[in-house]
């Protein structure tokens, strides 16, 4: 908007009391083509009419718990390491001390245990499509 401004600076100097206004409806016309913008995105994307989902309590909720039960699923040493990397914010070295474990060890117990719990928070995950849907799009 400055820029228009900037670059109307001679006709808005020779007038009395409209850069105001002048100001104002640019501005209007700006959010209106960014609003248009935005649905024409949307309309390319196929997602016109498509909801916005916000996460509630009850999604953190039982979010936190399918974790809890993943966590418990993991080996003892694949939690250990978790635990003292994620819980109590830790770097490598340091939870590599507290364990009593070299940190190249404590590096790969994390790796392996983050795709763990990858893998058993997968059916969780509703951004990627089910292999059934995948199937039902395919057909149409």
């Amino acid at each position: 908007m400055l820029i228009r401004l900037w670059k109307n600076l001679d006709v808005l100097a020779n007038s009395s009391g409209v850069v105001r206004a002048w100001l104002l409806t640019v501005t209007h016309r700006i959010v209106i083509d960014r609003a248009r913008l935005s649905r024409n995105r949307r309309e390319i994307l196929g997602v016109e009419g498509a909801e916005q989902v916000v996460a509630d309590h009850a999604d953190r909720t039982g979010t936190a718990v399918a974790l809890h039960a993943a966590m418990k699923r993991l080996s003892p040493p694949h939690r250990a390491v978790l635990e003292q990397i994620y819980l109590h914010d830790r770097g490598m070295a340091q939870a590599a001390a507290a364990l009593g474990i070299p940190t190249g060890t404590v590096k790969s117990r994390t790796y392996y245990a983050l795709r763990a719990l990858r893998e058993a928070m997968a059916p969780l995950d509703t951004s990627r499509p089910t292999p059934w849907e995948v199937a039902e799009s395919d057909r149409a």
